[in-house]
C-alpha cells in the first residue's frame, strides 16, 4: 500500500440505467463495446490509468492535472462527432468529473476522499460537459484549458464545501425547430411544490391580477402580490434547476426564497448571517445576484439592477428566460 497524488477521472454514459432496460443484453454489450472502442484510446493517449470499470463508469487516473481535463475534452470531441451521424438510439453522451489529491493505491485501484469528491462531481456534472475541483483549477494550465466557475458545492458525505470549475466547450448550434416561438415556455407545465401548474395558467393569473390592480389597487393587492411571488418563485426555481441545488422547494416560499439565493448563487454559510444584519445585507444581496448573473453568463451589472426599483423586478426573469446558461 502506497500514497500518491494523484488527479481522478470518473465517466459516465447519460440514463445508463434506463437503456440498459430497454435494450437487450447484446444491443446493451454493444453499446459498452462502442462506448469502450471510442474512450479507452483517448485515456492511453494522455497518460491516463484506467483503474476500473463500473458497468457505464470508468475511474482513471493521471499524473497530470492538465493532461486529465484535456483528455476529457478530446472524449466529448470524439463522442460529438459520433453522435453526429449515429442513431438517437445509440448515441453516447457522458459526463466528465475530475479531482486531484493523495490517494492510497492498493491492489491496483485508489481509494480516498479525493475519489469520493471526484464520484460526487460527477453526480452534479451536466451531460456532456467535464466538470472538476479547485484542486484541478490551481494546478493546471490554465492557459491550455478554458473554464468557469460554476460555485461552490456542499457534496453529500464531504465535510466541507467544495469550489467547483468547468470546461468551457465551443457552443454546438442545434437546428431551430420550426415555428417553435416561445411555445415551450407556455406550454410545458411547471412543477408548483409537487403541483403541475401549466405556463400559461400563471401568464393568465399575472395578466388578471395586473388588470385588477389598474382598476382597484385596493381589491387587487392580494392577486398582484400573487402573481409577482409566482412568477419570481418560478424564475429562482428555473436559476436553482440550472445551477443542480437541492431544497428546490424553497424557491416557492416566501420570506426562505430571498435567503434560497444564497445556495443558488453557491455562496459560504455566513451569507446568510450577513443577511440578517441592516445595511451589511442589502449589499450581501446585490452580491448574491451579481455572482448569480456572471455565473449564467450575464453582465454583472444585470445583477446589479437587483437594488432598483421598479427594474429589479425583471433581473430574475431575464436571467432565468432569456439568458442562456453558461
Amino acid at each position: 500500500m502506497q500514497t500518491k497524488h494523484l488527479t481522478v477521472m470518473f465517466t459516465d454514459i447519460k440514463n445508463y440505467t434506463v437503456k440498459s432496460s430497454e435494450k437487450t443484453r447484446e444491443e446493451l454489450l454493444g453499446l459498452l463495446e462502442e462506448h469502450d472502442r471510442l474512450v479507452r484510446p483517448v485515456f492511453e493517449k494522455f497518460g491516463g490509468t484506467v483503474v476500473k470499470t463500473i458497468g457505464d463508469a470508468f475511474l482513471v487516473t493521471f499524473e497530470s492535472p492538465t493532461d486529465a481535463v484535456l483528455c476529457g475534452m478530446e472524449i466529448q470531441r470524439i463522442l460529438k462527432a459520433h453522435n453526429a451521424s449515429a442513431h438517437p438510439n445509440e448515441r453516447i453522451e457522458v459526463r466528465v468529473a475530475i479531482n486531484s489529491g493523495e490517494v492510497t493505491v492498493k491492489d491496483n485501484d485508489v481509494f480516498g476522499e479525493p475519489v469520493n469528491i471526484a464520484a460526487r462531481i460527477e453526480g452534479i456534472a451536466e451531460v456532456n460537459e467535464i466538470y472538476f475541483t479547485e484542486a484541478v483549477y490551481l494546478a493546471m494550465n490554465k492557459a491550455e484549458v478554458p473554464s468557469a466557475e460554476v460555485g461552490v458545492r456542499h457534496l453529500k458525505g464531504i465535510p466541507h464545501e467544495i469550489k467547483v470549475y468547468k470546461v468551457l466547450q465551443e457552443p454546438s448550434v442545434q437546428p431551430a425547430a420550426p415555428s417553435a416561438g416561445l411555445k415551450p415556455l407556455f406550454t410545458k407545465p411547471v412543477s408548483v411544490v409537487g403541483t403541475k401548474l401549466p405556463r400559461w395558467a400563471i401568464a393568465v393569473i399575472a395578466i388578471i391580477a395586473i388588470f385588477l390592480y389598474s382598476q382597484d389597487p385596493g381589491i387587487a393587492n392580494v392577486f398582484f402580490l400573487l402573481a409577482v411571488h409566482l412568477y419570481f418563485s418560478y424564475a429562482l426555481s428555473v436559476l436553482a434547476a440550472d445551477a443542480k441545488r437541492e431544497h428546490r422547494w424553497a424557491a416557492w416560499v416566501p420570506l426562505i426564497n430571498f435567503f434560497y439565493c444564497i445556495e443558488i448563487a453557491g455562496q459560504p454559510g455566513f451569507w446568510y448571517v450577513l443577511y440578517l444584519i441592516p445595511g451589511v445585507n442589502v449589499v450581501a444581496f446585490a452580491i448574491t445576484w451579481i455572482k448569480i448573473a456572471v455565473t449564467r453568463g450575464a453582465p454583472s451589472w444585470i445583477g446589479l439592477l437587483i437594488l432598483v426599483p421598479g427594474v429589479n423586478v425583471f433581473v430574475p426573469g431575464y436571467l432565468a428566460f432569456l439568458v442562456k446558461k453558461r
